[in-house]
């Protein structure tokens, strides 16, 4: 008997969201100032502040500058963590190193995280808002396209 060939799944799942965050580097540390997420059909940006305002944020408090940092994210999850967005993949370029380990720091104060971490890298995490109950799921896209963005097209 020969097995069958296994069938091909010929629905696409469009259950995604494209998300990044930028940073910019002052006195050697990196601070993201801009979080934004794509749902197919809208884009949505969360600024921290201006460039010039982080620089003397950086040098004034540390406390007003994380608290404005978790500020930011939370708006942003609060945003996405609706029902219609209910169990979503969320893809990060590049999720596996800086913005997921800054990433989850955060998210761990909003929710629930479980990451699921391979030899150093985090390959996923779940994560459900406490204020909603919704879970989304943040992926790395690098790992499933391991080049930078430009080079894909």
């Amino acid at each position: 008997m020969v097995p069958k060939k296994p069938s091909k799944n010929t629905q696409l799942n469009n259950k995604f969201i494209t998300m990044d965050l930028e940073c910019i580097q002052i006195n050697n540390t990196l601070i993201p100032y801009l979080l934004c997420w794509y749902n197919g059909k809208k884009s949505y940006s969360y600024f921290l502040t201006s460039p010039y305002e982080l620089e003397s944020l950086q040098n004034s408090n540390s406390d007003d500058l994380e608290s404005s940092i978790s500020a930011m994210i939370q708006d942003a999850m609060v945003d996405i963590c609706k029902r219609k967005y209910r169990g979503y993949r969320i893809y990060f370029h590049n999720f596996s190193k800086f913005d997921g380990y800054f990433l989850i720091r955060h998210l761990s104060r909003l929710g629930v995280c479980d990451p699921i971490i391979h030899k150093d890298r985090i390959i996923s995490c779940s994560f459900t808002l406490y204020e909603t109950g919704v879970r989304v799921i943040f992926k790395d896209s690098y790992l499933m396209l391991p080049s930078s963005l430009k080079k894909t097209w």
